[in-house]
């Protein structure tokens, strides 16, 4: 009888014991800490410290928010802290770049994360990326890209991107590696190095609006599903697919242009902290103190929820790791394309495209030429 009165007592305790998980956070006298994992120099720096002097006004207890530079392999550096080491109480985030779920799906040596994990806080900005080349090189139109063999900056994410085109449309491109971030790229095409670039739309407006109102470069193409409309001349890269397995490979890699300039929060959050930054993010992007200082300064904001974007990298990442590369290659496809590249009867039953053999060994192709030169579990 003692026992089972001292069980109901501690049971009972237990149930009058707070949800620490769920109560309300309290951030007084904290320092948060957001960790950039692109190279400095370039627009997810300049978002951070955008974000770092009007942040902490929304979130409870106005703690001092400060900015960390992480940069290393391509943003995986800084991702893999945030994943495995960092506090998991609210106190560090990051602004990660956009493409850590396509690294994980690719199998890009060096990733210690699953990006669906993470808290996603919201989206800042899309990454309206575009292809640019210097002035002088003789190259005006995708036409152009085929009969000249553009020098191009490239690290781990642009490379993918010129394999991508080449595959694809017959782009020719010299790939030319060892550019730490944008900076060091346009420093590159300004020696004559290189002969292109890749980056944003927002990034060369806002750092280097020289280039474009004195035509320095020339805008080759954007990284996006259709045309942005103050760039008519340049033909978005979905546009240039011309089979459903080409438009079905774009679409994936297009994707990181939706999950844009965002922050994230480590796993393991508790629910109350993650909606506690979330909300004062959001808030954040409608202060008109933030809006005014980002727009003396050109940056571009176009908000999208956490939740909205967490669905999204979810989507991204349900991909079978453990298969080969060509087998990953072909389940992304498959996945967006849902179900017809592979499952060619199920898509005649509905009336939809069924791919030949020929088109399966495309997709093939282009799989296997994606994943080259990067380790695979």
């Amino acid at each position: 009888m003692k026992y089972a009165f001292s069980v109901a007592l501690t049971l009972m305790a237990a149930m009058c014991l707070p949800d620490l998980s769920r109560a309300a956070p309290d951030f007084r006298n904290k320092t948060i800490t957001i960790y950039v994992t692109a190279p400095a120099g370039g627009g997810f720096g300049l978002m951070t410290r955008l974000l770092a002097r009007h942040l902490g006004a929304h979130i409870p207890g106005n703690p001092t928010v400060i900015v960390s530079d992480m940069p290393g392999a391509h943003g995986i550096t800084g991702a893999n802290y945030l994943f495995n080491l960092a506090p998991k109480d609210g106190t560090a985030f990051g602004a990660p770049v956009p493409y850590i779920p396509q690294f994980q799906v690719q199998g890009i040596a060096g990733v210690q994360f699953d990006a669906s994990r993470f808290g996603w806080l919201g989206s800042v900005s899309t990454v309206n990326e575009i292809m640019y080349v210097w002035h002088t090189v003789p190259v005006g139109s995708i036409e152009d890209l085929w009969r000249h063999e553009t020098i191009l900056a490239a690290d781990s994410r642009v490379e993918t991107s010129a394999r991508l085109l080449s595959v694809t449309i017959g782009a020719r491109f010299k790939r030319v590696k060892g550019y730490a971030g944008t900076k060091e790229a346009h420093l590159a095409l300004e020696r004559g190095e290189v002969e292109g670039a890749v980056s944003s739309l927002s990034v060369l407006r806002a750092s280097w609006p020289d280039w474009l109102t004195e035509r320095k470069v020339r805008i080759i193409l954007i990284n996006a599903f259709a045309r942005d409309p103050d760039l008519p001349g340049a033909p978005a890269t979905y546009e240039l697919a011309k089979t459903p397995v080409d438009r079905d490979l774009m679409a994936f890699f297009i994707a990181s242009t939706s999950v844009g300039r965002t922050l994230i929060a480590p796993p393991g959050v508790p629910p109350a902290a993650l909606g506690t930054l979330r909300a004062a993010l959001a808030a954040t992007l409608k202060d008109p103190a933030f809006v005014a200082e980002c727009r003396q300064v050109k940056f571009e904001i176009a908000p999208r929820s956490g939740e909205d974007v967490q669905k999204m990298v979810s989507g991204m990442v349900n991909v079978d790791a453990r298969t080969c590369p060509r087998d990953r290659g072909r389940r992304i496809v498959t996945r967006l394309s849902g179900g017809g590249l592979i499952e060619g009867t199920a898509m005649r039953k509905r009336g939809g495209y069924a791919p030949t053999t020929c088109e399966e060994e495309r997709s093939d192709r282009i799989a296997q030429s994606l994943s080259h030169g990067h380790r695979h579990p």
